[in-house]
């Protein structure tokens, strides 16, 4: 009997340690997800950006005789929410100096370096995984000057109105053009934009000599681009220029500039396929953001009263695309482009659960997506009451 009774009290024991070490043991955590997929792009980059740099005017002409090359690649699963979370949490972090050694929501990944914060330009943090094996660049957006890193402001406003304005930012004969490319109200010499992107664009170059130093510094490591507004925009740049997966979250669209910086856009594979829409750049934003969905453009926009051109709105790539204003009831506006709402509201929880919440329509999307299925943005068109030639 005794023995029974020490028998069952070991056994007591060891059942109730079991369960405090379960209930003591932190939840597991989310790690990123990746999937391999083919990259087209130029075997000598470095020397096409030369090239162009040396002759803008036939950079068309330069492009059409670069030598392609398909490289398979690791990129970030942007279908997994947890990846996506994690990316637009590096992109958070951009805007600040000081970021914590391990972020939040990046189990396996730790601070590496920052970037710029000594000067009054392009800025951002670097945060890898355990030897280098994986390396993500995160760029600094827009930034007011009463916000973090908003030192960078007034060239922060400037790049914004060269890349996402028509036609150098001459929104009406009240504004001061950024440049004299523009011949009546409604014409542009598109030649004469492409020279002065090139040449005056201030974050671009600056963003290609970023990546030719974070390439130098992890050869062997893989490089992921991403940042927010106006940083991912940049971020886009570099994934197409470099051949590297580069994830946007809530940028204006980048579509346009693209065309005029004449960035090496791979050739399609077929007659049909849209070259844009082939780099390796995936866009992330909702509906209710009126810059990166084009929409806070007019005269009595708070963009133009601020002195922002926002006027693009086609993005390269593909996008995954939370239409909050159909299935969420939210109103567009320039506050919901803050990265923390992405962060917060829309990465927090999977997408088509958040609709059935919401009980404004029924679902459109498979049941149980975490995420909305990246599409690309083939019918998209800027600037289209401008002629230009």
């Amino acid at each position: 009997m005794h023995v029974l009774r020490w028998r069952w009290w070991l056994a007591l024991v060891v059942a109730l340690t079991l369960v405090l070490a379960v209930w003591r043991s932190p939840a597991p955590q989310p790690h990123v997800r990746t999937v391999v997929r083919p990259v087209r792009r130029l075997q000598d980059v470095r020397g096409y950006l030369a090239r162009r740099a040396a002759a803008p005017s036939h950079a068309l002409d330069l492009a059409r005789l670069e030598t392609w090359e398909d490289v398979p690649q690791m990129w970030p699963d942007v279908s997994d929410r947890h990846t996506l979370r994690m990316l637009a949490r590096f992109a958070c972090w951009a805007y600040y100096e000081t970021v914590p050694a391990h972020p939040p929501d990046a189990p396996g990944w730790a601070w590496s370096s920052k970037f710029g914060w000594d000067e009054g330009g392009l800025r951002g943090q670097v945060f890898a995984t355990p030897n280098n094996a994986t390396v993500v660049v995160a760029l600094k957006g827009t930034s007011a000057s009463f916000l973090p890193g908003g030192s960078t402001g007034q060239r922060d406003k400037d790049n914004d109105n060269l890349l996402f304005s028509c036609c150098c930012a001459r929104v009406d004969s009240s504004w001061k053009p950024m440049c004299d490319c523009w011949h009546d109200p409604r014409t542009c010499d598109s030649r004469c934009m492409g020279r002065t992107l090139i040449e005056r664009s201030l974050y671009y170059p600056a963003a290609t000599d970023l990546y030719n130093n974070i390439s130098y510094l992890y050869p062997n490591s893989q490089v992921w681009v991403t940042g927010h507004s106006l940083g991912g925009v940049m971020a886009s740049y570099l994934g197409a220029t470099f051949g590297v997966p580069a994830v946007a979250f809530e940028s204006p669209g980048d579509r346009l500039a693209a065309t005029r910086l004449h960035l090496p856009i791979p050739p399609p594979s077929t007659p049909d396929d849209d070259a844009y829409a082939l780099v390796p750049v995936t866009h992330v934003y909702h509906t209710a953001d009126a810059l990166a969905t084009g929409q806070c453009v007019g005269h009595n926009s708070i963009c133009s009263r601020t002195g922002f051109a926002m006027e693009t709105r086609c993005h390269l790539g593909q996008s995954v695309v939370y239409d909050t204003v159909r299935y969420l009831g939210w109103s567009v506006g320039v506050l919901p482009h803050r990265i923390t709402v992405l962060i917060s509201d829309l990465l927090a929880h999977d997408w088509e659960p958040r609709i059935r919440a919401a009980r404004l329509e029924p679902p459109p999307l498979p049941t149980g997506r975490a995420v909305p299925a990246p599409q690309r943005e083939t019918l998209c068109q800027d600037c289209a009451a401008w002629t230009f030639t």
